[in-house]
């Protein structure tokens, strides 16, 4: 994280020594202030979380499934976590959930076939890459049981993705700002 500047910073320091200090004080406190929210007052947004180590989904035979994100990069205060799940392996229109800072998500899905993918970000960056459950090649996880849950066949999306459902892994989203809301198709 780079110190929030000034410009003329050293022509300041030899004519207002007093208005120098003034402008100190404000820079030490947007500094800190990027620092503690992972922020750039400099420039772009913060860059994005490393990718994840891997997602494992244990199903537990009854219809449950419990997935685990292994996170174990350095990252600062405030790194968010993303499931995501799909009826497909191409994840054309996934289900994002929102972990928050939890790297556990236990949840009942029935018998039916789904594939997972996790990913990280911090709310003032782009998210990391996925890593799916199964590796490079993502693999169904069928929780088992009696039941048969009917999968949506949409989503909503999530941040400043589009409404349409069809950018997964967006999290909060890849730009600041949705241009305008387009309905589901």
């Amino acid at each position: 994280m780079s110190k929030f500047t000034i410009p003329h910073e050293a022509w300041l320091s030899d004519h207002d020594v007093h208005l120098q200090d003034i402008i100190g004080t404000i820079v030490q406190g947007l500094t800190n202030i990027q620092q503690q929210t992972n922020a750039n007052g400099n420039g772009p947004q913060a860059s994005a979380p490393p990718q994840i180590s891997s997602l494992t989904v244990t199903p537990d035979g009854n219809g449950f499934i419990h997935a685990q994100i292994f996170d174990n990069n350095p990252v600062q205060r405030g790194v968010e976590y993303f499931l995501e799940v799909s009826a497909t392996s191409n994840f054309s229109r996934p289900m994002v959930i929102p972990l928050v800072a939890s790297r556990d998500y236990r949840t009942f899905v029935g018998n039916t076939p789904l594939f997972y993918r996790a990913y990280s970000q911090y709310r003032t960056s782009n998210p990391s890459s996925p890593v799916y459950h199964g590796g490079a090649t993502p693999a169904a996880v069928n929780a088992g049981g009696t039941v048969n849950v009917s999968f949506p066949n949409s989503s909503a999306g999530s941040g400043t993705a589009d409404s349409n459902g069809t950018q997964g892994g967006s999290g909060f989203g890849t730009s600041i700002t949705r241009s305008g809301v387009r309905l589901p198709q």
